[in-house]
């Protein structure tokens, strides 16, 4: 089992609707057009909500999360220069978004303000891909924030060092060295389990 076999069962909200251009959006969201905001979240909305879901698993704020990325998105996208990067842009908000929330998260924890996250129960996946959701998230969440992050960017969804670092805003050398930090991690606690056996070839491969 993959990856991403385990999360084509999950239940990732699928949004659609007409295409703009990013000009066109941007343009849109200048003037203040709420049909813009609109299609920006029909055109990235399905982006965001698999990043998250991505970078989190099956998390009991998900789409706070995803409300908190759009939030940060429309309050300064209006900026943007070039269109063209506007999706690597969003995946950047993205990134900065989860990663404060997993910090605010582990501080909040210690301070003891709040409970460890329940897990969701999830009727729509079979027991097996649950059993792999969870103990994929088991080993990501003991890695170092950002290294998370890049890590999954990296392994699931496949962007070279040189997109991660323009999403991150850090040099390559820092991505290169974060990955193998977080590769390193994985490896060591994955090879420990059978059921994440074929992800370790995949990443073994990739490497």
């Amino acid at each position: 089992m993959t990856f991403d076999q385990a999360e084509n069962e999950a239940n990732v909200v699928k949004l659609a609707g007409p295409r703009k251009s990013n000009q066109e959006i941007i343009d849109g969201l200048r003037r203040g057009s709420p049909e813009a905001a609109a299609a920006l979240y029909d055109q990235y909305g399905n982006h965001v909500n698999r990043l998250v879901w991505r970078f989190l698993g099956a998390d009991p704020e998900h789409d706070d999360v995803v409300h908190q990325v759009f939030v940060a998105v429309l309050s300064s996208i209006g900026s943007i220069a070039n269109p063209l990067v506007q999706g690597a842009w969003i995946s950047g908000v993205t990134f900065n978004t989860v990663s404060k929330e997993i910090r605010s998260r582990k501080y909040r924890r210690i301070l003891h303000l709040v409970p460890e996250q329940p897990e969701i129960p999830s009727t729509a996946m079979a027991p097996d891909r649950q059993a792999f959701i969870r103990r994929f998230y088991a080993i990501v969440d003991r890695m170092r924030t950002d290294d998370r992050l890049m890590f999954i960017l990296r392994f699931l969804e496949g962007h070279t060092v040189i997109e991660i670092a323009g999403i991150t805003k850090a040099s390559p050398a820092t991505v290169k060295r974060r990955i193998a930090r977080a590769r390193q991690v994985f490896m060591k606690q994955a090879r420990k389990d059978s059921l994440l056996s074929e992800m370790i070839e995949d990443i073994e491969h990739e490497g």
